[in-house]
């Protein structure tokens, strides 16, 4: 994929977070006792099924045979823990603008993905930078608008002008990621059907090269549905014009220490 990503990185009550998760997995706590969420948003422009914008909400996790990760500073460390997967994002649900984007996520990659056409993400790249969205769920009939953002980003940083990005990966990794980008991956957790004794994972590999914002509690966002249930409150925006994404299933893993089980992909099945 080619995509416009946006990212907000944010915290929520522990204890809600924990009801949503399955019972293998241990919710990662900041320093305040508080669990971590990301809202992913994903505008594909260039890819091999369609254009579309997809929504991806995730919970951060560890398996419980590890030892549990608490008193996270910030989301750059969040990150580092998913780059040396030592946790990962739970996918909760995905949203999707397209029935193809729908069937890819839901029957290929075995995530709970619904359709949602009304969805769509405005990125101005010029000097005001600005996001604007709107997420949708829905209970039968009944629509609510769950999130809506309305950001200016002008104000960003680069990620190597991040002082958290400095105090987690030291100024020489920091510029020397500046320099050539992201070249990410992250193992995504999935929900575990019934029967099955390992934990289904898809492989999330990107290359990025993100700014960062930190998020005020007076920026126009407006939460509903499960947003408001959890307390969500944004803590950093993190966003991207041209990332390059890859997603493919990655099979199970059956404890922190055993990898996950797969035989190596093939172009086709290479999204």
């Amino acid at each position: 994929y080619k995509t416009i990503s946006f990212t907000l990185w944010g915290h929520a009550e522990l204890d809600w977070v924990k009801q949503q998760i399955p019972e293998r997995f241990t919710a990662v706590s900041d320093s305040n006792g508080r669990g971590l969420v990301q809202l992913m948003v994903l505008r594909h422009l260039n890819c091999s099924i369609e254009q579309g914008t997809v929504f991806m909400l995730f919970f951060a996790v560890t398996s419980k045979v590890q030892e549990p990760i608490t008193g996270v500073q910030n989301p750059h460390e969040m990150n580092q823990h998913y780059e040396t997967t030592n946790a990962h994002p739970f996918v909760y649900k995905v949203w999707c603008s397209s029935a193809a984007h729908t069937d890819f996520y839901h029957q290929f990659l075995g995530i709970n993905a619904v359709l949602e056409p009304e969805l769509d993400l405005q990125f101005d790249p010029g000097k005001t930078q600005t996001i604007i969205f709107a997420l949708a769920d829905r209970d039968g009939d009944h629509r609510e608008v769950i999130m809506s953002c309305d950001l200016d980003l002008n104000g960003s940083t680069g990620f190597c002008c991040t002082r958290n990005t400095c105090n987690v990966y030291g100024c020489c990794d920091t510029f020397g990621k500046t320099a050539s980008g992201l070249t990410e991956f992250w193992r995504l957790a999935l929900p575990v059907p019934p029967g099955v004794k390992g934990t289904p994972m898809v492989s999330m590999h990107f290359q990025s090269a993100p700014r960062f914002q930190d998020a005020f509690h007076d920026d126009n966002i407006q939460l509903g549905g499960i947003f408001e249930e959890m307390k969500f409150i944004a803590d950093v925006y993190c966003f991207d014009h041209k990332m390059g994404l890859v997603l493919e299933q990655h099979g199970l893993m059956t404890s922190a220490a055993e990898p996950c089980h797969k035989a190596p992909a093939t172009n086709e099945e290479r999204v």
